[in-house]
């Protein structure tokens, strides 16, 4: 069940310059799995206080006491993704769209965008999988396919892809993919945050986001508690009544 609307804001740092600066001068690191790009330690375990204050403002999006919430683990990371092409259509720069591992129920993840002038395409798309295969479990070995070709996309260097290869790649991609629509699109503008529940199929839209690497905030929350959580605090409506009332009124 999904807990957590998804909340876009912008602005969301008061000084964004200094953060990115800041997350800049951190060391990165292969991500481990077949996930793009470098990422920075757990900023729970860099710097507790930043952390601290990160989760409190993404906190204060779903409640205004933010004192009464807390979480069971918590990682948080900037990480910085590589265009896989300098030609923005290649498919080496689309995301793969995917679920992230997070461990417990009441997941909250989502993107902050720290890339000034970034292509607006770059951003990050939720979707949900198509109504027809709704009742349809994914194959297993289908699944195990796609995710060997994605660690393979994102740790093997250009030069020892084949044409075949990549071809092959490719083909997994496009099939994954179709299984699914989107529902809401982000574009990438700085300093913007887009937070979803854990549970949303999403991916990025583009790694390709001009003459800078795409630098974001990445996190996911594990079994957020300590107040009513989002979804169980929107008031239910009696429109219907008032609807079939007025309707009846007026014959």
């Amino acid at each position: 069940m999904l807990r957590f609307p998804t909340i876009v804001v912008d602005k969301f740092f008061s000084d964004p310059d200094v953060v990115r600066e800041y997350g800049l001068s951190l060391n990165y690191f292969p991500t481990p799995g077949n996930y793009p790009g470098k990422r920075s330690k757990n900023l729970t375990e860099v710097n507790k206080k930043f952390a601290n204050e990160v989760l409190r403002k993404i906190f204060s999006l779903y409640w205004e006491d933010t004192s009464k919430i807390s979480c069971s683990f918590c990682s948080l990371f900037f990480q910085k993704i590589p265009p896989f092409s300098e030609n923005e259509t290649d498919f080496r720069n689309l995301g793969w769209i995917h679920r992230d591992s997070v461990r417990e129920r009441n997941k909250l993840a989502g993107v902050l965008y720290l890339t000034p002038d970034a292509r607006l395409e770059s951003g990050t798309t939720v979707y949900k999988i198509k109504k027809e295969l709704e009742d349809s479990p994914f194959d297993h070995v289908a699944q195990k396919k796609i995710s060997e070709s994605k660690n393979f996309l994102f740790t093997e260097k250009d030069e020892s892809f084949t044409k075949d290869g990549l071809e092959t790649i490719k083909t997994n991609m496009k099939e994954w993919n179709s299984c699914f629509e989107a529902v809401t699109q982000v574009s990438n503008v700085y300093n913007r945050l887009i937070a979803f529940d854990g549970n949303e199929w999403h991916a990025a839209n583009n790694y390709y986001t001009g003459e800078q690497e795409r630098l974001t905030i990445v996190y996911f929350i594990d079994n957020v508690k300590g107040a009513t959580l989002p979804k169980d605090r929107v008031v239910k409506d009696n429109l219907t009544e008032i609807i079939n009332a007025t309707t009846k009124a007026t014959i």
